[in-house]
């Protein structure tokens, strides 16, 4: 729900909430899948600008 509302936000609230929905739902798939393909993500980031949240732990 954070993502979705942070995703909104960013978009000024003028975005299609159904895409929005979608993006956010797959998410965690996509990271996944991702990490399949030996993409390597930097987990101990300490800043992430333009979110209101961390999104990767």
């Amino acid at each position: 729900m954070l993502h979705h509302l942070d995703t909104m936000g960013g978009g000024h609230f003028v975005n299609k909430p159904e895409l929005v929905k979608a993006l956010v739902s797959d998410a965690p798939l996509i990271i996944k899948w991702l990490e399949d393909l030996s993409v390597m993500f930097n987990r101990s980031l300490q800043e992430i600008y333009g979110v209101c949240w961390r999104r990767l732990p």
